[in-house]
Order: structure tokens, then sequence, then C-alpha cells
């Protein structure tokens, strides 16, 4: 008995879930190499590091679960598993009622997770009072609902009677077409818990439709009902967004414990950790690019070890917006020996050298103009034919190959 508490008291609690976000400025791919180094220093004191958390936070906000639908899916689960008891029990009252309610709640909420799926089970448990209790039409048509949200699964003959299992198999479907429903070629399309816009069968389908930073979109539409799916409002956008809810939205979507922005250029980087539990910015570091794993250190809070520094509190806003790496993309730090003053004297250079070939050139052209003119004569011997030639010698060319 005692050795059940001295092994949960011994078992090492899950390291925090730190994201990195790579704030845009004039050096993306310093900054993308600046957040790489601190996703590696991260990594290295053993914290689980989700690099670009910004984009994952956009790419799942579609296909994030809420817990009151976490909640509702158990409940459901639950009302099915009782009233299947009741239905092998005889209690077909209790039965009835519970499947009503399953049935109503999935209809009003298509959102709830696996929606298909417990319709499809809550139909055939109803297909099966029904066919208890001699309706065979009413049972039919049940199961044909069942048959056209799930056209290749069946019910197992463990769990259901085999008349029942023979009604569904023998339910043949009308053929299946495309639905004329017009959703956006950027969206991702669900039908009946598949991935994909595909041809179905006639009647009502679960649709689920999911774009990139928004909350999904969940319906039941015929078929042959026209669907325009009302596009939610953008939950997390194509650019990263420098206040407090933004960040804590990416919390919330990606299941963090800590964000940290970076952004950097050749020279210098600043950073700066935001905590999701207390929905605030914490310390801000600011660096050589180079020195970005000291920023593990010098950031402190509960992510890392090690002294807190001199470091103060501050907005994310305030830090990176006013910082010298802002709209200007200079450095904060600067070093002659960083490649950024190496660069530009190498300009510097090449401009000076620039300069000097010109000057030379107008040089040498002045200096030629000022030579005295070539005399142009005609030798007697080839009078006939005459030949050019330049301060009293022969130069073998007819007179009109040379200028005036």
């Amino acid at each position: 008995m005692l050795v059940v508490p001295w092994v949960l008291a011994a078992a090492p609690a899950e390291p925090p879930r730190i994201g990195i976000v790579a704030v845009e400025g004039r050096q993306p791919s310093a900054t993308s190499q600046a957040a790489g180094r601190l996703a590696e220093a991260l990594r290295g004191v053993g914290r689980e590091v989700i690099e670009d958390a910004w984009a994952v936070a956009r790419a799942t906000a579609g296909y994030v679960v809420s817990p009151e639908e976490r909640a509702a899916h158990a409940r459901l689960v639950e009302h099915l598993a009782r009233a299947e008891d009741a239905v092998r029990a005889g209690r077909s009252q209790e039965a009835r009622a519970l499947l009503e309610e399953v049935d109503a709640f999935v209809a009003a909420h298509p959102e709830t997770p696996d929606a298909s799926v417990l319709r499809v089970e809550g139909l055939w448990l109803r297909a099966w009072l029904a066919a208890s209790a001699g309706a065979d039409a009413e049972a039919e048509d049940l199961l044909r609902r069942a048959r056209a949200l799930a056209p290749s699964t069946t019910p197992s003959l463990r769990r259901f009677p085999p008349d029942v299992v023979e009604k569904v198999r023998r339910i043949v479907l009308e053929p299946s077409r495309l639905p004329s429903w017009r959703i956006a070629a950027d969206a991702v399309v669900e039908i009946d818990g598949l991935t994909g816009f595909r041809a179905v069968p006639p009647g009502v389908h679960r649709v689920v439709v999911r774009w990139p930073g928004r909350a999904k979109f969940a319906a039941w539409v015929d078929r042959d009902a026209p669907l325009g799916p009302k596009v939610p409002e953008e939950i997390v956008g194509p650019h990263v967004v420098l206040d407090a809810e933004a960040f804590g939205t990416v919390c919330r979507l990606v299941g963090l414990d800590h964000v940290v922005a970076v952004r950097a250029t050749e020279g210098a980087a600043v950073v700066q950790s935001y905590d999701c539990g207390a929905s605030r910015f914490r310390r801000h570091w600011t660096g050589a690019t180079t020195e970005i794993p000291r920023a593990v250190d010098a950031l402190a809070g509960p992510f890392v070890t090690g002294p807190a520094g001199p470091l103060q509190d501050g907005a994310l806003s305030g830090v990176l917006r006013a910082s010298p790496l802002g709209d200007q993309g200079g450095g904060a730090v600067r070093r002659r020996d960083d490649a950024t003053y190496r660069r530009r004297r190498r300009i510097g250079w090449a401009v000076a050298g620039a300069l000097g070939a010109v000057a030379l050139i107008v040089g040498l052209a002045v200096g030629l103009s000022a030579r005295p003119r070539d005399r142009i004569g005609v030798d007697p011997d080839e009078f006939l034919r005459p030949r050019a030639t330049v301060l009293g010698r022969p130069t073998g060319r007819p007179l009109t190959t040379l200028g005036p």
C-alpha cells in the first residue's frame, strides 16, 4: 500500500509545451534562423517545443473540439449504451425516450464530434425497436436513412438481431452523385465523417467545412438542396498580431504553456515570452543573434531554470514594435565584426573603387585629347592611289580609311 504513493510522487511531470512564433520583419531569414536556435536551446533543457506555433494554430483552428462538445459526446455515448440495454431488456419506452433525445440533440448540434456515427447508431436501435413492435415499414425507413449516412457499414451480429442486419443488407440505395453545394476551393470538406467532396446517396448528410484560421462550419444538408456555407470570422490571421488576446488564442488552439516570440536581423535579436496560464507577457531579452541560446537563461520564467536576471516584465507590442529591429531593420547590438558591418564595408569599398575608375578614364580621355593631330600626306609615287601617312610614315591603308 505504501508503494503506490511513492511511485506517483516519483513520476516525472510532463515538460511544459513551448510554442515559438517568428515575428515578421525586414529580414525573415534571420528571424527564422534565430527561432531555430531558440528551439534547439529549449529542447536542450528538456522542454517540448512547437515550432512555428502561429501557423500550427491557424491550421488547427477548424479542428479544435471544445470542452462542451467533448462533454456532449460523452453524454450521448452513454445515452446510446443505456438505450441498447433497455432494448435488450424490453423497456421500449425508456429506450425510445433516450434515442429520441440523442437524435434531437445531434440534429440541432451537427458540430458534435462523430455526429454521423452517433446518429447511425441511434437509427439502428430505433429500427430494432420498430421491428420488434412489428412496424416493418418504419424500421426499413430508419435503416435506409442510416444506410445513406454509412453506405458501407452494417450492424454487428453480436449486437443486433439477424433480421435487422439482414434488412440493412437488402436495402438498395439510389445511385450516388455529387451534391449541389457551393463550397470555396480553399476549404476542406468533410461529408459524414470522411474528408473530401465526393458523390453521396440521396438523403440528408452531415457536412463540415473548414478554412485556415477559422472555426468550422457544420450542418445537416440534403444532397439535392443548395448550400452556401457562411464563412466564420477569422480566429488566427495569416500574419502575427502583437497583442495578448491573439497570443492567448494560439495558446488555446495549440495547447501551450508558453509562447516565445522572436524577431531578428543578422546582427541582433529580440525575444519575449508569453505566459498562457497567466494570460500576460513576461520577460524579454535583447542581444546578438549568435547568442540566442542565452535568452533561455535570461528569460527565466517557469519554463527554464536559472536566475531571472535584470530584465523587467513588458508588453510584446512595446518591446518588438519599439525595438531597433522593428521597421528599420537595424540591430539592437552593433559590432564591427558582425555580418551586417562587413557587408556594408564591402559595399563602401566597391563604390570607392568604381569612383576611382571613372576618374582614371576621364583623365586619360583629357590627356589624349591634348596630343597633336596626325598629319596626313600623299606619297608622290602613288599619286594615282594615294596612301595615308602618319607623321611622315606610310600606313599602307587607303586614305579614306582614316578619320578627318
